[in-house]
């Protein structure tokens, strides 16, 4: 699949979005997140022609063996041999047993315009949310020169995304998965997949089977750290969860993660902020050998990794941040910890305790927006 940016078009910030090749895996059921709300109605058409709009025309039978250009239909597999011998296609949410629903369009060409072929309001987002649109597509081949269907995905008035649609083989249990990050402004939105009319030729049909939309679940993210200094050891250790490799799971097996590591100037406790050394700052990940459990090797208090030996730590305080993302059904994460001292707390009696530090998420984005700074050479 291929995903172009939408250049020219306006894009108020308010849906975020990627898009992925694969959906849920972390079930045997057909549809992404099973055990997540769909947000969407009818996803999988098992209703008919309900619960959604569209600027083209339904065509309620096959009594003509077609979908005539500009017209959709709901059908089933049965339904689509008949309409054409090229499309093999079975129901994507019975995991093609010949039974089910999935809709089809006869996609107009050479149309000064584009059209929407599909689209639903929902109502009760909760804008401090992060969700997930995804669906599934099938190319419906043409003989001659087939024209691969291209659409648009809107949230509201914003286009947030295209989706190029892949000629995929003949296999009819074989679909195309788009997966889709979206955060709302507003608690009711209207999404839509618009298709674009202008290209000349055969084609631009396709099926499409089981929308949903999703609330991405919150996963919860501890992260252990050891600090070896006081015994002589210039390391700090981190791991997820407690300190040993056997027990370093995440949310699911497709989680990405990486890790940032530098030194704190100055930190306000009762404010729950902190100031990084950004010359100090390094972030990496399994490629770097800082797996999920780590001692951070090559860092040695310089923004280049030297080596592949254990970190090399001076003295100070040092903050430690993991961040999880790209997990199927949950939502990006991250979880900050501090290990050391800073030198002036060694004449202490009562050292402040910064156990519970929790950084609020204004200062996250300040300190994200100093890292990619730093990343580009401003």
């Amino acid at each position: 699949m291929t995903i172009t940016d939408i250049d020219g078009c306006v894009n108020d910030g308010a849906a975020l979005v990627t898009v992925e090749e694969l959906c849920d895996t972390m079930s045997n059921e057909n549809i992404c997140c099973p055990n997540l709300e769909n947000r969407i109605t009818n996803g999988d058409f098992e209703s008919g022609n309900t619960s959604f709009e569209s600027e083209y025309t339904f065509q309620p039978d096959m009594s003509q063996d077609a979908i005539l250009p500009g017209n959709y239909g709901v059908i089933n597999s049965t339904d689509a041999s008949t309409i054409c011998e090229q499309w093999s296609i079975d129901d994507h949410t019975t995991n093609c047993d010949g039974a089910g629903n999935f809709l089809v369009v006869n996609g107009q060409v050479g149309q000064a315009a584009n059209s929407i072929i599909w689209q639903q309001t929902i109502s009760g987002l909760d804008t401090a949310k992060t969700y997930e649109l995804c669906a599934y597509f099938k190319n419906l081949q043409q003989c001659c020169f087939d024209i691969l269907p291209i659409l648009y995905v809107r949230v509201g008035e914003v286009r947030i995304d295209t989706i190029e649609l892949d000629p995929l083989s003949t296999d009819p249990c074989e679909w195309q998965n788009v997966n889709i990050p979206v955060e709302v402004d507003n608690p009711n939105v209207t999404i839509s997949l618009e298709l674009e009319e202008s290209l000349l030729g055969d084609g631009n049909d396709f099926a499409i089977d089981d929308i949903s939309l999703f609330e991405l679940a919150e996963q919860e993210l501890y992260i252990s750290t050891q600090d070896q200094r006081p015994d002589g050891n210039p390391e700090i250790m981190a791991s997820v969860n407690l300190i040993d490799a056997t027990d370093d799971t995440l949310a699911s097996p497709e989680c990405n993660y990486r890790w940032t590591i530098g030194l704190v100037t100055d930190i306000d406790i009762a404010g729950e902020t902190y100031t990084p050394d950004l010359a100090t700052v390094v972030t990496g990940g399994a490629s770097d050998n800082w797996n999920t459990t780590t001692d951070f090797p090559g860092y040695d208090g310089t923004m280049n990794l030297s080596g592949s030996l254990a970190g090399d730590f001076d003295e100070g305080m040092y903050f430690i941040e993991l961040e999880v993302h790209d997990c199927d059904c949950f939502e990006d994460t991250k979880e900050t910890k501090f290990v050391g001292w800073f030198p002036d707390w060694a004449i202490l009696a009562d050292k402040p305790n910064i156990s519970a530090f929790k950084m609020n998420k204004e200062y996250r984005q300040q300190v994200e927006v100093l890292k990619q700074r730093k990343s580009f050479g401003e």
